[in-house]
């Protein structure tokens, strides 16, 4: 069989169901994120102050990245913040709204917990 260097090594379904589901989350964010911002009629430089003042430096220009699909790697503190800021349920972003995600949790705990790191 041949060997993969880590970087291209194949992905389990396992992995690739994880992928999936972390692009879910981000679909849902910037729908939210843009869909929020546009209801309370603040601009993203608007939005980008009302961080600030939660302690989050966010650019108006990181904010557009985020909103255009561009950066798909915000800080918990930022989703947090944005999810207070804006008014947005984190149950509503970090939980599929299909039945396959308590399958992959139910999954990653049984491969956690039979390696002991859990």
């Amino acid at each position: 069989m041949k060997e993969h260097p880590p970087s291209e090594a194949p992905c389990s379904d396992l992995q690739r169901r994880v992928l999936d589901a972390s692009g879910d989350f981000m679909c849902r964010l910037v729908a939210e994120i843009r869909s929020r911002r546009q209801e309370r009629r603040l601009t993203q430089a608007e939005l980008a102050t009302a961080l600030q003042q939660c302690g989050i430096q966010a650019s108006q220009g990181y904010l557009s990245l985020i909103e255009a699909g561009q950066r798909t790697d915000p800080s918990i503190r930022l989703v947090i913040a944005l999810s207070i800021v804006l008014d947005i349920s984190l149950d509503s972003l970090l939980r599929p709204q299909d039945s396959e995600s308590d399958e992959i949790v139910s999954e990653v705990e049984a491969s956690y917990s039979s390696s002991g790191d859990i």
